[in-house]
């Protein structure tokens, strides 16, 4: 059986239609969309440079998670409105 991941920090944040870009050095991360009605949208933006839209990222419905721990580089994240709220936690 393996190790279980461990949390290494969490970031709380918000974001809305423009992205933001998260910095993370190729860490494994969970990532969870806190808002109770917009969508979250996310892509790696470290390989082409860029930004996450809707046309063009990963979806995140309102209140989920990933489904399995992912990594990036530097992760792209916008919302589908202003305001979007997620949670990031970095695993170990």
């Amino acid at each position: 059986m393996t190790e279980a991941l461990r949390i290494k920090s969490v970031i709380h944040g918000s974001v809305g239609k423009k992205a933001v870009a998260q910095e993370l050095g190729h860490a494994t991360f969970m990532l969870r969309n806190t808002h109770p009605t917009q969508t979250l949208y996310f892509k790696e933006q470290g390989r082409d440079g860029i930004s996450a839209t809707a046309a063009n990222a990963a979806s995140l419905p309102a209140g989920e998670v990933t489904a399995f721990p992912l990594r990036a580089d530097v992760l792209s994240l916008a919302g589908s409105d202003g305001a979007t709220t997620y949670e990031l936690v970095l695993l170990d």
